[in-house]
């Protein structure tokens, strides 16, 4: 726990971050210039298009911003200048009028100075995200993690993996969480033999 998000683990975060991000970029711009060809300036009507649209960054920031009602700014990185990514977390606040959040830019913070919780949460949904990963195998994610966090960290990650087709397998110790688990999804290992649970009281 006290590694998280320092050394090799923290640039293993900063460089998924990075990825995410580059990668989000590249699809709007694609996208801009299939959508809006030879156009010099974009109208709000044009803009609002390019925000609906659906990337992993976003899906990313969505998840932060409802569950810890922050979001992530990642610095320009070029290897020639830079010997590491940096990223800022900014607290999100609601304006009154319009219900929407909004950044509250004097919170901005480097991302290595939140706590192991939620760069342990960060790292998990990163890594859940990414293209690159059809297949996860999660050792205890929801270790350290308060009761209510374990259960939106299981259903956000089950809401990705049916939306992007995706396989999750996670070993968990928490009697809370495999409560709220459908039976037919856990698997029981003892010895040398795995099975899924036949009925609720199985578990």
């Amino acid at each position: 726990r006290k590694l998280i998000g320092k050394g090799q683990a923290g640039s293993v975060i900063r460089n998924l971050l990075l990825d995410l991000h580059d990668a989000h970029e590249s699809t709007i711009e694609e996208k801009k210039n299939e959508l809006f060809p030879n156009k010099q300036r974009l109208t709000q009507a044009d803009q609002q298009v390019l925000k609906g649209i659906s990337t992993e960054w976003r899906q990313l920031k969505e998840i932060l911003s409802e569950v810890f009602h922050v979001n992530l700014y990642v610095h320009d990185f070029d290897s020639q200048f830079h010997n590491f990514v940096s990223v800022d977390v900014i607290d999100l606040i609601k304006n009154p009028d319009t219900q929407e959040k909004e950044r509250n830019n004097s919170s901005k913070r480097d991302l290595m100075v939140e706590g192991s919780g939620f760069l342990q949460w960060l790292s998990v949904f990163a890594l859940a995200l990414d293209k690159n990963n059809d297949v996860l195998l999660l050792d205890e994610p929801d270790a350290h993690l308060h009761s209510s966090l374990q259960s939106l960290l299981m259903e956000k990650l089950e809401r990705i993996c049916e939306e992007s087709n995706k396989q999750i397998l996670m070993v968990s110790h928490s009697s809370d969480l495999i409560k709220l688990i459908d039976y037919q999804k856990v698997l029981h290992v003892e010895a040398s033999k795995a099975e899924y649970l036949k009925n609720n009281e199985e578990k």
